[in-house]
């Protein structure tokens, strides 16, 4: 028997009182919690609690897409064995999205570079956005400015692609998740729906080279909010890659 007032009572009552998914979303919080104590103890550094929180939420969605009862289907743009951008088909565009956390003071940046089936750049933007993030949150916010972006054009059939499988998952299958990560997703969601047509896709790393080099240039852009065109001698630069 605990001592009155212990974690271990505390713990126990909520065994008693919750159910199973309230116990996984308690223990992922603690996790965080504990997580955040290391880095203060060793590191210095610590994170607000409402990051915490959204930390914490955000990472008990992830399980939730990766142990859900049926399996994921995922559509693959390239085959495993491919480390090179593939051009889209015929009559279609390809929006590579990707993005990058930076400290001091803590912001990310996101690129997005969308090109027809030739391979030719029809149009490019990065942009940082301040605040700090989880990965997936980044990535999901990534996608969403390509989408608000990209919907301005006239374009007939859009392939969205990112290295992101978990975001990517949870965009084609929806779970009507609360969390901040589940709102995001559902703004992409709806975003994609005043397009004439969009497939959510993943690509590996080393096939999204341009977008997540766009992500990391917008890491110097000082003083700047928001969506700017890279210049044609970046575009230039990170293209090179992908090839």
């Amino acid at each position: 028997m605990g001592i009155p007032g212990s974690f271990g009572d505390w713990w126990n009552n909520l065994v008693l009182h919750c159910s199973g998914e309230n116990l996984d979303v308690a223990a992922v919080v603690l996790w965080n919690i504990w997580l955040n104590r290391n880095e203060v103890v060793w590191n210095a550094k610590h994170k607000s609690p409402a990051l915490i929180l959204q930390t914490a939420m955000d990472l008990h969605a992830q399980w939730m897409l990766v142990h859900q009862r049926h399996s994921l289907s995922i559509r693959l743009q390239v085959p495993l064995a491919e480390n090179n951008w593939l051009k889209p088909p015929s009559h279609s565009h390809k929006c590579n999205v990707d993005a990058a956390l930076f400290e001091n003071p803590p912001r990310m940046g996101f690129g997005c570079i969308v090109r027809d089936h030739l391979g030719l750049v029809s149009a490019s933007i990065h942009g940082v956005l301040p605040g700090s993030f989880s990965p997936s949150t980044a990535e999901a916010l990534g996608i969403r400015e390509a989408l608000s972006w990209i919907k301005d054009f006239e374009f007939s059939s859009v392939i969205v692609e990112s290295n992101a499988l978990v975001v990517i998952n949870a965009l084609i299958h929806s779970s009507g998740d609360a969390s901040s990560l589940g709102l995001i997703l559902e703004d992409c969601r709806v975003l994609a729906l005043d397009l004439q047509s969009c497939v959510f896709s993943f690509a590996r790393r080393s096939t999204n080279h341009a977008a997540h080099a766009l992500a990391k240039a917008a890491g110097s852009m000082s003083g700047c909010e928001g969506r700017i065109t890279p210049s044609s001698l970046l575009i230039s630069d990170v293209i090179s890659v992908d090839y």
